[in-house]
């Protein structure tokens, strides 16, 4: 069947041309900075010979020896990158063998065959959601052979059925599949290189500083030689910024040309049921994951990650009445974009994979018809597949210190309390999900409260279709407008986009975001509007129950939380925005600066945190271990940074008590939310 997909498509074609153009200029641009480097040491070199020669002296030789280390550093820096080897980080994986499993590997040499490349030397598995075909490469792995291994995600094996792993695993191969292809290598190894001489210099640089401790003479050659070098990466950072734009675009051409490869070869069927599930397969597994994680300070682990992410896959699709198909949820192509009511269109230049949309569309039109298709689950080709499983999570687990406390948590307490969880967080059905990520109407007046009118209507024509469609558009409108604000800023590389079908060239963005900035005014009005008119509703029901004291003291209560939960949004923002420079590698006069800037606000967000702290509705939703953090917090004024490094205790006080600020303002804001829906909700029941 690769016959079929042999012939490589004109907008692959095309993608390949430009990715070549763009090697070659690198190529040009490269030679051309190594020609100037050399003539300008070979030039300077020969100047001090003849000033030494002529009149020789302290002063000719310490010119002599400036000359050499620019010389040197520059032409360090020019190759530098032929000696770097970029290691594939393996301590995450677990190798497997044929004789351990010998069903997948005769899956995977079964697709080898029919996709036509080589086995891969070594497969590994790992514990996401994910396949991938890896190698170490260097800038040799241009020129010489190189065999490549296989990575399996063990969560992707968990929600797959066989015949549609054989088709992930088919797209990855196809990848390496024909000469073709190759050009993609090609181009990722140039990127390497250039990535090496742009963003990689740390080694490079502590060599250059511990030179420029040697001699003052010394110093002032490793300061002409970075100069020299700041002037070569403003070129080469334009052709990186060419080579990328390029590669993205022939990437996307590969993931195409990789899916038909693997819809020849499994089916096109199986490679969209296999991509629809994937989002899901995913949101479950970080679901399972981040709830251990939370155990980790109680020092919890887990013993197995993999039947809660099952459990929680079919809760879902139970959930969203997603049908079952041999145990796992099938969800449709109308699924796709369900939630996406985006006008603006990229072409995805500046990502360097196609959209889930455009893949399926592509499969589509393809239509191969399934190859003997196999629906058991695709860990049933496993050995023991539990045993694999719990490998693979104690793995994870591996450079956590629980200091010989670790307690082994059972994947049926996991379960229990996803479900008690789910069940507790959530808000009652009838408002049809308004209120999952929106705030009751809260611009209220002494007159609010009043009734304006005694006419009832049914809470179906308050949170109606049209109410839930227009939220959909609200949140296209803003993601849309924040796209546009990053072209505009030339943070996205794009030259043209298109909306509601229409093009415009990234300089245009102006206009466009004036238009969406007045769309969302609009709809923003429209949504008030509808907040209000649920408020009035509420308030009628409430009097007609003769519950109107009751309900304007739960309202009332929750608009004073909304209003301290804002300030102190606004407090840790600010916060978060002030300590960023800590996970950025600065001088340490900037560090300085930046500390002190932070110790100005600093102040301000204590007196939320003792707010937090002396508030009943925040500090219910604190355990004893938050607490104490908060309060060792506020115990002393750290200083987090001195005698040129980072006290690391003082910062791992200051980042723990964020994170515990942030997590209990959104759960007591929440919370607070919740009563009053609840309380609204038991209303209709009553009148019912």
């Amino acid at each position: 069947m690769m016959n079929n997909v042999s012939q490589v498509s004109k907008e692959f074609r095309n993608a390949a041309l430009w990715s070549v153009a763009s090697i070659l200029l690198f190529v040009l641009t490269y030679v051309l900075l190594v020609g100037l480097a050399l003539a300008l040491i070979l030039a300077c070199g020969y100047a001090g010979v003849m000033l030494v020669a002529s009149s020789p002296s302290f002063a000719t030789v310490a010119i002599g020896i400036v000359i050499m280390v620019m010389g040197l550093l520059v032409l360090v820096f020019l190759f530098k990158f032929i000696f770097k080897k970029n290691r594939t980080d393996r301590s995450h994986l677990i190798e497997v063998t044929a004789a351990e499993h010998p069903r997948l590997f005769e899956l995977i040499g079964e697709t080898v065959r029919e996709v036509g490349t080589q086995f891969p030397k070594k497969v590994y598995f790992s514990t996401e959601v994910n396949a991938a075909v890896f190698y170490d490469s260097s800038f040799w792995s241009m020129f010489l052979p190189v065999k490549k291994n296989l990575q399996i995600g063990l969560a992707l094996v968990n929600s797959m059925s066989v015949t549609e792993l054989k088709a992930v695993l088919a797209h990855e191969f196809g990848h390496f599949s024909q000469r073709s292809m190759k050009v993609g290598s090609y181009v990722y190894n140039v990127n390497q290189v250039l990535y090496n001489m742009l963003y990689d210099n740390e080694g490079y640089h502590r060599m250059a500083e511990s030179w420029a401790g040697l001699h003052s003479y010394v110093g002032f050659g490793v300061r002409l030689a970075m100069w020299i070098v700041g002037l070569m990466q403003s070129v080469l950072k334009k052709v990186y910024e060419v080579l990328n734009l390029n590669y993205y675009s022939l990437s996307r051409e590969m993931e195409f040309h990789a899916d038909a490869v693997a819809a020849s070869v499994a089916g096109s069927a199986p490679m969209i049921s296999a991509l629809l599930r994937l989002n899901l397969s995913n949101h479950a597994l970080d679901i399972v994951i981040n709830h251990y994680n939370g155990k980790i300070d109680g020092f919890g682990k887990a013993l197995n990650f993999y039947p809660g992410q099952r459990m929680v896959m079919n809760y879902f699709a139970g959930r969203y009445q997603l049908p079952l198909r041999a145990g796992l949820p099938q969800l449709g192509t109308e699924d796709i974009g369900k939630f996406d009511k985006s006008k603006l269109v990229l072409k995805d230049q500046w990502a360097s994979h196609p959209s889930t949309v455009d893949r399926v569309n592509q499969l589509m039109v393809l239509g191969f018809p399934a190859v003997g298709e196999r629906e058991e689950i695709a860990s049933s080709l496993l050995n023991d597949p539990a045993e694999l499983e719990r490998q693979l999570t104690a793995n994870s687990f591996r450079e956590i210190d629980f200091h010989g406390k670790a307690v082994l948590l059972d994947p049926l307490l996991f379960e229990e309390e996803f479900l008690k969880n789910e069940q507790e967080y959530a808000l009652p059905e009838v408002y049809r999900g308004y209120y999952d990520f929106r705030s009751p109407f809260l611009d209220l007046s002494g007159e609010s409260f009043e009734l304006s009118s005694t006419e009832m209507v049914e809470v179906r024509n308050v949170f109606d279709e049209q109410a839930l469609e227009d939220l959909k558009v609200m949140d296209a409108l803003h993601a849309d407008l924040d796209v546009l604000r990053q072209i505009e800023a030339k943070q996205i590389q794009v030259k043209t986009f298109d909306y509601e079908g229409q093009r415009y060239k990234a300089n245009e963005c102006g206009p466009l975001i004036h238009l969406l900035e007045s769309e969302i005014a609009a709809m923003d009005q429209k949504l008030t509007d509808k907040d209000r008119e649920a408020f009035d509703y509420f308030n009628g029901i409430a009097a007609a129950m003769g519950k109107s004291a009751d309900w304007k003291g739960n309202y009332l209560g929750y608009k004073t939380v909304h209003e301290e939960f804002e300030r102190n949004q606004e407090s840790y923002f600010k916060m978060a925005e002030a300590v960023a420079y800590m996970n950025q590698t600065l001088p340490f006069k900037e560090i300085r600066v930046k500390t002190e800037a932070l110790k100005i606000i600093e102040p301000q967000f204590k007196d939320r945190v003792r707010f937090v702290l002396g508030d009943p509705v925040f500090s219910g939703q604190l355990n004893q271990e938050q607490t104490d953090t908060l309060t060792e917090y506020l115990s002393d004024d750290w200083k987090y940074f001195g005698n040129d490094v980072y006290v690391d205790k003082e910062v791992e006080v200051l980042f723990a008590a964020l994170g515990v600020f942030y997590r209990v303002s959104i759960d007591a804001h929440y919370r607070s939310k919740q009563n009053l829906l609840v309380f609204q909700a038991a209303l209709i029941v009553a009148r019912s």
